[in-house]
């Protein structure tokens, strides 16, 4: 029996050390070399270390990654985090993980801008209204780009905490807007 293990955590390594104990063909998947280093002399385990970047990336990966954007239309769920958290889950490098997350987002965003067009021409929105829709998409792109330069600085730093912050905060006020109304 073949068993690929993420043995990032204690409980990882502790698995695959007793997988391998039972006869099975143990990979196991860490990002760093003191991961690997936890590893050796465990006979006999296949051990990858390190992360995935766009060149290392197989169609099992992408398939996974855009089966979690698919879950994700979903309400209450990130498209962003969902699909950022399945790279990371096939041990792909984070700022790989959120660049290819963005990307796969256009296609979303293509469709939906070319539906509310054909949606407007059939309600009846002329021409004169074709500069403000022009200046919004304008300002989405413009967000876009910023909200990616900042995720691509917090994967850089290593901080979440502010964000952490953030989604706690915005839960909280969504919840007392919902109460309220």
């Amino acid at each position: 029996m073949k068993v690929l293990v993420f043995g990032g955590t204690t409980e990882g390594r502790l698995l695959a050390r007793e997988l391998s104990a039972l006869g099975a063909q143990v990979t196991v998947s860490v990002a760093t070399a003191l991961g690997a280093e936890e590893l050796r002399g465990v006979p006999p385990l296949t051990v990858c270390v390190g992360r995935k970047d766009a060149r290392q990336m197989r169609l099992p990966d992408a398939l996974l990654i855009g089966a979690a954007q698919a879950v994700s239309v979903l309400p209450g769920l990130s498209r962003t985090g969902l699909t950022v958290a399945a790279g990371l889950y096939r041990g792909a490098k984070a700022e790989f993980s959120l660049e290819y997350s963005f990307l796969l987002a256009v296609p979303f965003w293509l469709g939906a801008g070319i539906i509310r067009i054909i949606q407007g021409c059939v309600a009846g929105v002329t021409a004169a209204r074709l500069p403000a829709y022009l200046a919004g998409a304008i300002v989405c792109v413009l967000a876009a780009r910023f909200a990616l330069a900042s995720l691509r600085q917090l994967t850089r730093k290593k901080s979440w905490s502010h964000f952490a912050f953030y989604s706690w905060a915005a839960a909280v006020f969504s919840i007392f807007l919902f109460l309220i109304t």
